[in-house]
């Protein structure tokens, strides 16, 4: 593969960013590569790694390219020396292969109700589907949403552990209400709910039956500034403490706002 990816994708920022209103960027540094790397235990396809210094996990430039940091993560049958999931979707996962990192193919498999996969096939080359959403970019632009009109909707999940701890060192985390279940029929395995603000924002946290999983969610609009987003302040205070809380899924939703004229 001769083709030069770390020049290209450098070369078509400048036209994106034209589009910056309507396209979601997070590119991630080389700092944040070397710890995806070190908790996938392999080094990552070059051509990935580039898309990923140029644009991120976190994007919708490329619709169909979105996965959550968990995902990435996870094991759904393939050895990650040999294939990366970078991409999610209902039905059908997109691959980069890992064996030969400089292979620019995206590989596609499909998979059934059981769960079963299909042979893995070359679907397309990086280049080719990085050309086709320019395409789209420049002929539907007045159909794309306003990154305005866009949010962020984060699900976490933690042990009894870290929600100890959190309660403990996190003062800006508040329980509003007691826990109930969350049917009024008595049972032993229904979940249980409570109110809590976190930084101001208000959302139910709920905790399995046995109090071994608690999870809540996140929803704010993605243009929020840094200084006042509840989830870079949560994020950035479990690092501060060290807390351990894994990110079930992350995704950019939108919705249409109406002009009433």
């Amino acid at each position: 593969m001769n083709f030069n990816y770390q020049n290209y994708l450098k070369s078509i920022k400048p036209f994106l960013y034209e589009y910056s209103e309507y396209i979601i960027i997070n590119p991630l540094s080389v700092k944040d590569i070397e710890l995806i790397e070190s908790k996938l235990g392999c080094e990552l396809n070059e051509i990935y790694k580039e898309f990923l210094l140029n644009f991120g996990i976190f994007q919708d430039f490329i619709n169909d390219f979105s996965i959550s940091r968990t995902l990435l993560f996870a094991d759904l049958g393939f050895t990650k020396s040999d294939y990366i999931v970078i991409s999610a979707q209902e039905g059908f996962l997109y691959l980069m292969n890992n064996k030969n990192k400089e292979d620019d193919i995206i590989y596609k498999v499909t998979d059934n109700e059981e769960g079963e996969y299909s042979d893995i096939i070359p679907a397309f080359t990086l280049f080719e589907k990085i050309e086709s959403e320019i395409t789209n970019l420049i002929s539907n632009q007045k159909n794309r949403n306003h990154n305005k009109e866009k949010k962020i909707t984060i699900e976490y999940q933690y042990d009894s552990k870290a929600y100890e701890m959190m309660l403990g060192k996190i003062e800006s985390f508040i329980h509003l209400t007691d826990w109930k279940e969350m049917t009024d029929e008595p049972n032993f395995f229904i979940p249980e709910e409570a109110i809590i603000e976190l930084f101001g924002y208000e959302c139910t946290v709920y905790r399995h039956y046995d109090k071994s999983l608690y999870w809540f969610t996140i929803e704010e609009d993605i243009m929020v500034s840094m200084s006042q987003s509840v989830i870079q302040k949560f994020e950035s205070n479990c690092q501060l403490f060290k807390i351990d809380v894994e990110i079930k899924d992350e995704n950019i939703s939108c919705k249409k706002i109406e002009i009433l004229k």
